[in-house]
């Protein structure tokens, strides 16, 4: 039966796209001339792309037990104003103790150029490892997931930007570390 649900999970993984990083649009990209010209440009509602699709590579740390592993996310968001958009996830973290596919739906939230916050419920779904007498048997969880986070986009080109992206995962009783390289391509 989970055999099914990771299929789907993964698939599901393949399809959504995941992203923390804002691109501006291309009457952002200009250098200003000075300080105070960079300043006194500010983007209008119209200066910013619409879509972005992007993913993420990293590492997660479950902080109750230390145990890491490698992460790779998917993500899309779409903005509606220059401040806010909504962002889907889809991440899938494998380390030794534990394997996790997570989906989120959240806000995310520009307060400045280039920098993201984000807010998304969601669920887990994790395959353990767990020793019973001597034994080591697999078990399956689905929990309640709460995420927060932030970015920071570099502009590569004008549809697409590169970045750090911090998250805290909270499930359950425990608390995740996720850092990783975000890359993103708004359209």
């Amino acid at each position: 039966m989970m055999k099914s649900g990771k299929l789907v999970a993964t698939i599901i993984l393949s399809v959504i796209p995941v992203f923390l990083v804002s691109v501006p649009a291309p009457g952002q990209e200009h250098e200003p001339d000075s300080i105070s010209a960079a300043a006194d440009h500010r983007p209008t509602e119209h200066e910013f792309h619409r879509n972005h699709f992007g993913g993420l590579i990293g590492v997660s740390t479950h902080l109750d037990n230390d145990d890491s592993g490698f992460t790779l996310g998917l993500e899309y968001a779409r903005q509606f104003s220059l401040h806010w958009a909504l962002g889907a996830y889809t991440e899938l973290v494998s380390s030794n103790l534990e394997r996790d596919v997570i989906l989120a739906v959240g806000g995310i939230f520009y307060p400045i150029r280039g920098v993201s916050l984000v807010v998304a419920p969601g669920v887990e779904f994790a395959s353990k490892d767990v020793e019973h007498h001597g034994e080591v048997e697999q078990e399956n969880e689905t929990e309640f997931l709460l995420r927060l986070g932030a970015g920071y986009g570099f502009q590569v080109t004008s549809q697409a930007g590169l970045g750090p992206v911090l998250l805290f995962d909270r499930t359950g009783n425990r608390w995740t570390l996720v850092f990783a390289l975000g890359m993103v391509v708004g359209f």
